[in-house]
């Protein structure tokens, strides 16, 4: 069976994903089961964030997964795009891909409940450089350059998703 492009592309985001998740779980000192643990116990009340017909087919497992993946690959991105980290070079993935997961997190349809981030952010070891990660991309895309190095304010918001903290 052939696959097409754009169901190569899809299998090959998904990998990406997984592997910005585990660097996420390495370096953020998060125990898989930990994290995965606390969206589970708010598996309920995250998927009010969602139509119905968007989650059907789901079981409360699947989806809990999915966003647990999802959001430790968002963290990641976000984390290496500002402190400029640099992935290894073993894991065979392009530099461009980067850039690809910078516009990608501000697409609506891409929006992960904010919630998911925070419980994610909660379950590390320290929480602080996550979060400054997230603040420092919002400056960087909210400020002009002459800016950028003024004190940043503390997060005081619950968000339904990062786009709406970046319209904040």
């Amino acid at each position: 069976m052939t696959l097409s492009s754009s169901e190569e592309g899809l299998i090959i985001g998904e990998q990406i994903k997984l592997i910005l998740a585990s660097l996420f779980l390495l370096e953020s000192g998060t125990k898989e089961e930990f994290g995965f643990n606390r969206i589970m116990r708010e598996i309920d009340d995250l998927k009010k964030c969602y139509y119905h017909h968007d989650i059907h087919g789901f079981d409360d497992n699947a989806l809990a997964w999915m966003l647990f993946v999802d959001g430790c690959a968002v963290l990641y991105a976000i984390h290496s795009i500002i402190r400029q980290v640099e992935l290894p070079s073993d894991l065979n993935i392009q530099g461009d891909v980067t850039v690809l997961v910078s516009f990608d997190i501000w697409l609506l349809e891409n929006q992960l409940p904010y919630r998911v981030l925070k419980i994610l952010m909660e379950s590390t070891s320290d929480p602080q450089p996550w979060e400054e990660s997230i603040r420092d991309l919002i400056h960087k895309v909210t400020k002009p350059p002459s800016e950028r190095n003024s004190a940043l304010h503390e997060d005081c918001g619950d968000y339904a998703h990062l786009l709406e903290r970046l319209r904040t």
